[in-house]
């Protein structure tokens, strides 16, 4: 039995009730974000690195209520005949959605499953995943992210930070989110940039740089000994936690434009 089947039958015992979502994807990184939204509507993805990984689990499919396989454009045709072998284990009421990492919409000729395309951006994602789970009748538990006093909500493009709220731009919000999410690791330049072209912004070194900076003056992170942001100069930036006493919430003066008290719990 795989480290997948033994974590399903531990979760549910010998339950046939379909409670779980499968995540399919080549790589991490096309992994990371559909993996991130899943977790923040309150849905744990089971993660696998193609359909034929998923496929060997068999008559356990039938525990998923729904599929998602995140896909290249180039690799759409390869992917339709084990989809399909795929589906006929899980039942035709498992909602199948592909995502289309980059290019134009695409039609599979099969009715079953569902396409979007890319780019991506976590909060697109999030979004996208919220509205599709919506229409499929299937429940969600948003839980909105938070790491330290920093607690991201991300319907009102916000942070708070203990008492106090942050408004941030969509771009600098979804920037703010990549930081955060990777904390304690380099973020690479190439990410971040690709995280402004989504947006249909300028994605320079300088204009991430820019953009960079005020993220860190809205959020307070670099006058607050817990959190710093370091740069490494055309490699990345790395948000790195430290050991403090004194929280962000304290730190937020009335100068920084963006912050407010909150008019109303969110």
């Amino acid at each position: 039995m795989s480290m997948v089947s033994m974590a399903i039958a531990k979760a549910h015992g010998s339950s046939r009730r379909r409670c779980h979502t499968a995540l399919v994807g080549a790589s991490d990184a096309a992994r990371e974000n559909p993996r991130r939204a899943l977790r923040a509507l309150g849905r744990t993805p089971f993660v696998f690195e193609s359909i034929a990984e998923l496929s060997a689990l068999g008559g356990r499919l039938d525990q998923f209520d729904l599929l998602v396989v995140v896909c290249p454009l180039s690799l759409v045709a390869s992917h339709r005949a084990p989809l399909r072998k795929v589906r006929r284990i899980m039942g035709d009421d498992v909602p199948v959605l592909l995502l289309l990492e980059s290019g134009p919409f695409v039609l599979l000729g099969d009715r079953k499953i569902d396409v979007a395309s890319g780019p991506f951006t976590f909060r697109r994602l999030y979004h996208l995943l919220q509205e599709y789970a919506a229409c499929r009748g299937m429940r969600v538990d948003p839980a909105p992210p938070q790491w330290g006093p920093y607690r991201f909500h991300i319907d009102a493009l916000a942070v708070s930070i203990g008492s106090l709220l942050v408004t941030l731009e969509p771009v600098e919000f979804d920037l703010a989110l990549e930081l955060f999410y990777g904390h304690g690791r380099l973020v690479p330049v190439d990410r971040l940039r690709g995280i402004l072209a989504a947006h249909g912004l300028p994605d320079g070194k300088r204009a991430l740089h820019a953009r960079i900076s005020r993220v860190r003056h809205a959020l307070v992170l670099d006058a607050d000994p817990e959190w710093r942001v370091d740069s490494v100069p055309g490699v990345g930036y790395r948000l790195a936690r430290l050991e403090a006493h004194v929280s962000a919430a304290a730190r937020c003066g009335s100068t920084n434009q963006n912050v407010q008290p909150p008019s109303s719990p969110l």
